[in-house]
């Protein structure tokens, strides 16, 4: 009785969102953090929840990979130099510079280079595979960068201060990672590992780690229906997310969280204790 109590409780004050009456953005978090507590929804459709609000508060300069993480091409760079560089960063989308490597001139997309092959070098002239490519302000909302990545059809975008001076790029993936949890791309370290093992022993484990493969790893038994993932499991733990730094202990383990977002867990140093 009390637990149907509680559910159309929970129903009555979900569907009044929908009701004429105007609702806050505080009324909304409310119910999702009062959702996550009763876990009427799961941890990680739950974190998709709050990270699809987030978005419309976030700016592009808290997730946009600066310009010392970038790999350019010059405008005056020879076809050897452009597949020099695709062969050793990996990236499918490269901004163009000019000679005094100031001004972005567009994008260079690896693909369109196919039709070259087996062409003399010689003909290859870098300005010729020049795409148009968006410019937007580091204060730009991230909402509104997701849409125009949509309307545009593009999939990355060059950042500007407020001076107009270039300070870095920034990727569909880049947004997409703020409501659905890591993406690994093209700028991300190429790692398909989810433990590492450090010189000292200390036990490193990528918080997206599937909460069975970190059961047989460690061969533990934490319960898989407090989230799909190890960040989930921890999430479900302290309902809030912790500090970078803080120390969790629950079920025989202590984390160590070692890499924290804005709204995410992506780094955890885990010690099994007696």
């Amino acid at each position: 009785m009390n637990n149907e109590l509680a559910e159309k409780s929970w129903i009555e004050r979900f569907t009044s969102l929908f009701s004429h009456e105007k609702k806050t953005r505080a009324d909304l978090l409310a119910l999702l953090h009062e959702f996550s507590r009763e876990q009427v929804v799961e941890t990680d459709t739950m974190a998709i929840m709050f990270g699809a609000m987030q978005v419309s508060e976030m700016r592009i300069a808290d997730i946009m990979v600066p310009k010392s993480r970038m790999t350019t091409l010059s405008e005056s760079d020879s076809l050897t130099d452009v597949l020099a560089k695709i062969h050793e960063s990996g990236h499918s989308r490269y901004p163009v510079m000019d000679e005094k490597n100031e001004q972005v001139l567009g994008v260079l997309l690896a693909k369109d280079l196919l039709p070259l092959i087996g062409q003399p070098a010689s003909d290859f002239h870098c300005a010729d595979f020049i795409r148009g490519i968006d410019i937007v302000p580091d204060s730009m909302r991230l909402d509104i960068l997701f849409q125009r990545f949509r309307r545009r059809h593009q999939h990355l975008a060059i950042i500007v201060d407020e001076y107009g001076e270039w300070v870095g790029l920034a990727t569909i993936e880049d947004v997409l990672e703020q409501i659905v949890g890591d993406i690994d791309d093209e700028y991300d370290v190429d790692d398909e590992s989810y433990v590492t093992v450090q010189e000292n022993g200390q036990i490193n484990v990528k918080a997206r780690m599937p909460l069975r493969e970190f059961n047989a790893y460690f061969k533990a038994n934490l319960a898989t229906d407090q989230g799909s993932s190890i960040s989930g499991y921890i999430l479900s733990q302290v309902h809030y997310l912790p500090k970078q730094g803080e120390v969790i202990k629950a079920d025989g383990f202590e984390f160590t969280i070692l890499n924290v977002n804005q709204r995410r867990i992506k780094l955890i140093a885990v010690k099994q204790i007696i």
